[in-house]
This record gives C-alpha cells, sequence and structure tokens, in this order.
C-alpha cells in the first residue's frame, strides 16, 4: 500500500472542525507530529467532547506487468497474404510470418524466436529476415531461426513490436507421407524473460496417388497332349497379379482320380479301354494373406481314349480261276460231243466258283 500524498488530516470540534486540518507527513516518522483541541500544541482535554481523529488516503500498489503476444501466419511465396492456413502445391515455396509485441509495463530484453519445420518442409538458407521500428523495412538474419538455437531480435520497450519473416519449401509429391490431403503444422516459439509463447500456421498439401490396382487370379486354359493311345500331358495356365500369387494346381482327370501340385503340367494315364472324359483345372492362389480358387471353360477339355485295336481276319485263299482256251480244235461229230461235254463241265465249274465266291 502506498500513502497518497496530501490526503493526512486531523478532525475535531475544535481546530478541525471545518473539513479537518492538514498534518505533516513526519506522522509517518519517529519525529511524529503534535495534535490538539483548540490548536496543535499536543494539548488535548479530557472528556469525548474533545475527541478528535486523523485520517489520511492510500492505494494499492503493483509490481509492472511483463507481458506479451505472438502470433505465426503463412502466405504463397512473395505475396504478403497472411492466413493461418493455406492450401499449397508439392514442391511449393511458401513464406512464414511470425509477430511480436510487448504488451506489459517494463522493457523485455532478449528476445528470440525458433520455429519448428513440420515434416515434409525445409528452410531456404538465407531467407530470414526481421524487423522493428528501428528497421522497419527488414534486415537480415542467420539461418538459426529453424535449427532449433533461434534467433535474437533484442531488448522492446512497452508497446514496442517487431516481426520474423522467412521461407520454407514443400517436399515433392512422391515425399508426401499420404495420399490425398497431408496437413503440414509449422509451430513457431518466442521466449522473453516473461516466459514464453507459442502459435501455429498449417499448409495443406495434396499427394496425388495412382489408384491400387484389383488383385488378378485367373484359370485361363488346359490343355491336353496325346503322349500314347492312353497317356495324356496336360498344362494348366493361369495368371496372377497385383498382390495374387499361385499356390498349387488342381487337377480332376474326370475318371475319379485327382492330383494336385505346385506344377503346371502333369502326365495321366486312363484305364485300357474305349471311353471319354472331362478333364477340369481349379487354381489355388494366395491373395493379400487369403486363399482363393479360380476356375473357367477354358480350364476343361475332353478325353478320348481309343479301344485297343481287335486283330485283324484273314480271309481264304483265292482260287485259281480257270483260262478258256482261244480255239477249239476242228474234229469229228464224236469230238465234238466229246468238246461239247468238256465245255459244259466247264461252265458248271464256273458257275460252282461264283457261287462260293458269294457265300465267302
Amino acid at each position: 500500500m502506498a500513502y497518497v500524498a496530501g490526503s493526512l488530516k486531523f478532525e475535531n470540534n475544535s481546530v478541525g472542525k471545518n473539513g479537518g486540518v492538514a498534518l505533516s507527513e513526519s506522522i509517518f516518522t519517529s519525529t511524529g507530529v503534535k495534535l490538539g483541541y483548540s490548536k496543535l500544541d499536543g494539548n488535548i482535554p479530557g472528556c469525548i467532547q474533545y475527541a478528535g481523529y486523523v485520517s489520511f488516503t492510500v492505494k494499492p500498489q503493483f509490481a509492472k506487468t511483463n507481458s506479451f503476444t505472438m502470433s505465426k501466419m503463412v502466405s504463397k511465396h512473395g505475396e504478403n497474404k497472411w492466413v493461418e492456413s493455406y492450401k499449397a502445391n508439392p514442391g511449393e515455396t511458401v513464406d512464414y510470418l511470425i509477430q511480436y509485441k510487448n504488451t506489459g509495463q517494463t522493457q523485455q530484453d532478449g528476445v528470440t524466436v525458433r520455429d519448428t519445420l513440420p515434416t515434409g518442409q525445409t528452410y531456404v538458407s538465407g531467407s530470414t529476415v526481421f524487423g522493428n521500428a528501428k528497421n522497419p523495412g527488414g534486415t537480415k538474419a542467420s539461418d538459426n531461426i529453424a535449427n532449433g538455437t533461434g534467433i535474437n531480435i533484442g531488448s522492446y520497450t512497452a508497446g514496442s513490436n517487431a516481426w520474423v519473416i522467412f521461407s520454407a519449401k514443400i517436399t515433392d509429391n512422391d515425399n508426401l507421407a499420404e495420399c490425398g490431403d497431408n496437413k503440414l503444422v509449422n509451430k513457431a516459439k518466442v521466449t522473453t524473460g516473461g516466459g514464453s509463447i507459442e502459435d501455429t500456421a498449417d499448409v495443406i498439401v495434396t499427394k496425388t496417388c495412382e489408384k491400387p490396382k484389383e488383385p488378378v487370379f485367373t484359370c485361363d486354359a488346359l490343355s491336353a497332349k496325346l503322349i500314347s493311345r492312353t497317356k495324356y500331358e496336360f498344362t494348366g495356365e493361369a495368371t496372377a497379379l497385383n498382390g495374387a500369387s499361385i499356390k498349387s494346381y488342381a487337377f480332376d482327370f474326370g475318371d475319379n482320380t485327382n492330383k494336385t501340385t505346385t506344377n503346371s503340367t502333369v502326365s495321366h494315364t486312363y484305364a485300357d479301354k474305349g471311353a471319354t472324359y472331362t478333364a477340369k483345372l481349379n487354381v489355388k492362389f494366395d491373395v493379400d494373406g487369403s486363399e482363393k480358387t479360380a476356375t473357367s471353360k477354358a480350364c476343361e477339355v475332353k478325353i478320348t481314349v481309343g479301344e485297343k485295336p481287335k486283330p485283324p481276319v484273314t480271309p481264304p485263299e483265292t482260287p485259281e480261276t480257270p483260262v478258256t482256251p482261244e480255239e477249239l480244235p476242228t474234229t469229228g461229230i464224236g469230238e465234238d460231243i466229246s468238246a461239247f461235254l468238256g465245255l459244259g463241265s466247264l461252265i458248271t465249274s464256273i458257275g460252282y466258283y461264283r457261287a462260293s465266291r458269294r457265300r465267302v
């Protein structure tokens, strides 16, 4: 508490009856001051009507305040259009502004400004400038603003202010952390004898990514190659892309026999009898850790196994064909009759031969 000068007075029914009489401030010392009734001679008679009162005014005392404000903003490089959040492109350079003001009642010394860049941004060497009342247009500062040390911008009396501007470059598209929007939060910190204050500014940058391709897993074909009359070689064809891989080939030969293998080509021998079978192929895949199976009409093939050939039938021997003489001999009647009879026998023999040929 502090005494308000000129407020000390003495009041009573005599010397101090008209609003009180002023007293010396020696009352607050060891010397003190004399009071009285009709005059200030140190004599006050007894009884209530001679009473008096000393009064004075005081006011509370407070230490001078030590406070300040700061803010952080961002702009497109070189435009000085300061905002709290800016939409940028990959690879773009942006500017940051840090403002400080002494809002207290005392001088603040050794004001230090630091900045912490987020992942995805790098400081542009030689870009830091700070300004104040002595340097309103700004002056170059060290590159320590972004390396953890910070820059000392000096001392500031009550009501004075300063600013710092520097640049940072955003990484390219491929080095951004996530597909889509990335929020790069930049934090600034100002420290004085009165403490520290932090503020942030944001840069939003969009990473363009190729749409992930869907896994492809298909059974494409099944072919059969004849090795022998009852033996075939089967070959399967399949496709596995974009995270899919072939685990095995499951062959169904159509005769109640099956074979599962990691090989795409197998052989199989069918029973020794004439029959038609439908061979099928199922292909098993690993698709992002899950097992999937694929087949198709192209992974089916019909197999016809021929019958074992029968032994050939031996045909009967063909009799020798008689030869007719070119000219009969000229003789008498007896010889003519014999010749006639001989010719009849020959004709009869030819008839039998033809009949026997028809029976065969």
